[in-house]
């Protein structure tokens, strides 16, 4: 299993397939909406039924709309975002590769969302992954 920063990047570098989403790996001070910013969350390094191979990652997405042209339009770039198909989907860039290049499986939850939708407030939604 890799480390949590190169599973890190691979979730970047499918969500930089969406076009015009600016993917950042860390909260910083100059982004440019709409964008996601890929944080990871929890690292369980062979803590899944006492495998000592095994490890479990999850990283919150959390995306960005400008308020710019108003907060209709700023919801209507975070629904495509957070919609499970479309090409602004991250949830269908994610579905192209499943194991990100080898490095893990991308796990979702019981129905086609991811296992958490969480509206912080009308600019922002964060979606949770699970890559095992």
């Amino acid at each position: 299993m890799a480390d949590i920063g190169t599973i890190r990047t691979a979730i970047g570098d499918r969500l930089r397939t969406i076009n015009g989403l600016n993917v950042y790996d860390t909260w910083n001070g100059n982004i440019l909406m709409p964008c996601a910013i890929v944080v990871p969350q929890v690292n369980e390094m062979g803590q899944t039924m006492g495998r000592t191979d095994f490890s479990r990652f999850e990283f919150d997405i959390v995306c960005a709309a400008p308020q710019a042209g108003g907060l209709q339009n700023a919801q209507q770039i975070l629904d495509r975002l957070v919609s499970n198909t479309g090409a602004d989907s991250i949830l269908a860039a994610l579905d192209t590769d499943r194991t990100l290049g080898g490095l893990g499986n991308l796990i979702r939850g019981p129905t086609s969302a991811v296992n958490r939708l969480v509206v912080v407030n009308v600019q922002l939604y964060a979606l949770n992954i699970v890559i095992e």
